[in-house]
């Protein structure tokens, strides 16, 4: 066992993609391909658009914009523990978050990485906003 551990430096210290990303990777080029021509495109400029509407609608709620165009949506809080709260109850109401809090991101800036898909069922950003609640003070 010290054998195999002391000498597989290069199996053990590469930056090479891990296998199951690698996998999925290749399932989306799968996917690509099967698809009718365009599909893929529009599934990626629905899930944009869905993403603009996303930011939108939480800016109008009165929470902070989250910066960005793409489908990860940074939701700042500033506070620690109100976002580690704000993750509990959005798991609570089943739908995944996390709270990114310091050192990864500077002090009073803590803020939930909300992630969208573009099968997500209708109404999640309703859920969404009923677990927020109000953005913090």
């Amino acid at each position: 066992m010290d054998w195999l551990l002391q000498s597989s430096g290069a199996f053990r210290y590469t930056t090479a993609l891990a296998p199951p990303l690698a996998a999925g990777a290749l399932a989306a080029l799968e996917l690509l391909r099967a698809e009718p021509t365009g599909s893929g495109a529009d599934r990626g400029a629905a899930l944009l658009e869905r993403a603009r509407r996303w930011r939108e609608t939480l800016a109008k709620a009165g929470w902070p914009r989250p910066p960005g165009e793409g489908p990860v949506l940074p939701l700042l809080v500033g506070d620690d523990q109100q976002a580690l709260m704000l993750q509990e109850r959005l798991e609570a109401a089943g739908l995944l978050s996390v709270a990114i809090r310091p050192p990864t991101v500077p002090e009073g800036t803590a803020r939930l990485r909300l992630v969208l898909r573009h099968d997500l069922p209708p109404g999640t950003l309703e859920l969404l906003l009923h677990a927020l609640g109000p953005p913090p003070p």
